[in-house]
Parts: C-alpha cells; sequence; structure tokens
C-alpha cells in the first residue's frame, strides 16, 4: 500500500503525472489495425508460460451455486491444477487437467473421477459446457482464439478500448481490447438471431510481474444459465509450477 506523499509532493507528483499522460498518450499507436490488435493480443498469451494464484471461485447452474477459495498451479499448453477449500478452510478437494486424463478428487467423501479431458466429462464435473484448451485460456483471461473463418465486420474506438465485431460461421463475435494491456476485457458470441449464447469480461486490471493481468474474469452461459467467476487475490505469472497430483490410494473410484 502506498502512503500519500505530503502536499507539496503530491501536487508537483500531480503535475509530473499529467505531463507524463500527455506525452504518453501522444506516443501511443493509435488506430492500431484489426489484424494488428489481433496479433498484440496473441503475443500477450503466448507469453504467458505459467500462472500461479489463488482466490475465490464461484460456479453458478441450474443445479445450485459453489463457492470456494482455490489455490490454481496451471503451465501451459497442457496442465492445469485447481485446489478447492470451502468455509472454515475445509478442504473440498483437487482438479487436475491434462492433456491425457482429467481427475478430481472429492476430499469430503474420499472419492475420485477420472476420464477424459473433453466437454463431456468437463460438462458433467464442472457443469459448464467447455473444451480442455477453453479451461486453460480462462485462468489467464485469454478468451478462445480466432478461427480462420472469422471476417472483421465493424471496428470502433471507446477511450482505451478497440472493439471489433466479427461475423463467424455460426453468427457474431464481439471483442473489447484495452489498448494498453492487449488484454480483452470484453467478448461476447451470439447466433444468428442475435441472441447472446457466450458474454465473458475481465477487469480489475494489475500489474503482475511483467504483464497486466486481469484479477477478475466472468463468463456465462446465458441460455443455459451458467457462469463462472474468478476472483484473484495473488497472482504470479512465469514462476515455476509443478501441476501433478495423485489421488489417496484408498480413495473410492468413480466414472463421469
Amino acid at each position: 500500500m502506498r502512503f500519500p506523499p505530503p502536499w507539496p509532493g503530491l501536487i508537483l507528483l500531480a503535475a509530473i503525472g499529467w505531463g507524463c499522460a500527455a506525452s504518453h498518450s501522444s506516443l501511443r499507436e493509435r488506430p492500431l489495425s484489426a489484424g494488428d490488435l489481433v496479433a498484440r493480443v496473441r503475443a500477450r498469451a503466448a507469453s504467458i508460460r505459467s500462472l500461479v494464484g489463488d482466490g475465490l471461485l464461484t460456479v453458478e447452474s441450474p443445479e445450485g451455486a459453489l463457492n470456494s477459495t482455490f489455490d490454481l498451479r496451471l503451465k501451459k499448453p497442457d496442465s492445469l491444477r485447481l485446489d478447492l477449500r470451502g468455509p472454515f478452510g475445509v478442504r473440498g478437494g483437487t482438479l487436475l487437467l491434462d492433456r491425457s486424463r482429467f481427475l478430481f478428487y472429492n476430499a469430503q467423501n474420499n472419492t475420485v473421477v477420472t476420464g477424459a479431458p473433453d466437454s463431456a466429462t468437463l460438462r458433467k464435473i464442472v457443469r459448464l459446457p467447455m473444451e480442455f484448451d477453453d479451461a486453460l485460456r480462462l485462468f489467464s483471461g485469454d478468451f478462445p482464439a480466432f478461427p480462420g473463418d472469422d471476417s472483421l465486420l465493424q471496428q470502433t474506438e471507446d477511450g482505451d478500448r478497440a472493439i471489433l465485431v466479427y461475423r463467424t460461421s455460426t453468427g457474431r463475435k464481439t471483442l473489447e481490447i484495452d489498448e494498453e494491456s492487449y488484454v480483452i476485457t470484453g467478448y461476447r458470441i451470439t447466433d444468428p438471431e442475435g441472441n447472446e449464447t457466450l458474454t465473458a469480461s475481465a477487469s480489475r486490471l494489475r500489474d503482475v510481474d511483467t504483464l497486466r493481468m486481469p484479477k477478475l474474469i466472468r463468463i456465462l452461459f446465458p441460455g443455459e444459465r451458467r457462469s463462472l467467476t474468478i476472483a484473484y487475490d495473488d497472482l504470479k505469472v512465469n514462476a515455476e509450477t509443478v501441476c501433478f497430483y495423485q489421488a489417496p490410494s484408498r480413495a473410492e473410484r468413480r466414472q463421469p
């Protein structure tokens, strides 16, 4: 936490800050083309090789709601480990996801569920219609990549954000990109009738190591009334981490 300096120093810092802000704004490359913006978004995402963090995870669905604190270990492009804890620090379980398997250990009833790391398994256990790569990208605020058949319909500016609208094979996709950090802060997919099938946002941008990262990520599937919210307390980028986990040998094995 930063403490405010004495008033004379504060006035001086404010004057310097205004001058620097004006200079920075005048030197900013703007407007960038949609292709350049997307290239920088991709380059930023590619620079994230691992994440270590903790915070609060909330899943909402017609079947019920889950609130849990978590510890995350993520290594791109192939593994994620999520340790969950309930109220009063009670251990809830561990979720491991890699290219070869899905594993969820429930500590409360000592059961372990394993299966293929595909959308069917994720829907059954996590209750969200997601693919393996979507799950890895979501925790870094890196929303799904751009298929080759997307075509740009519109590009507009709104303050420090660029808004790109694409036509896709299944409707439209809208992106809001922060032009300072190249974080996608808003993401929306609509079907041919204009109904939203997915909305997502990344906010509370903070400097983490060498990157500006979102500390609050939310994804919503309106048609299914399902959502997931990730609120980070602490986050480290490209730190050394290991995602390996082995469930207790006495745990009861179950199928998804």
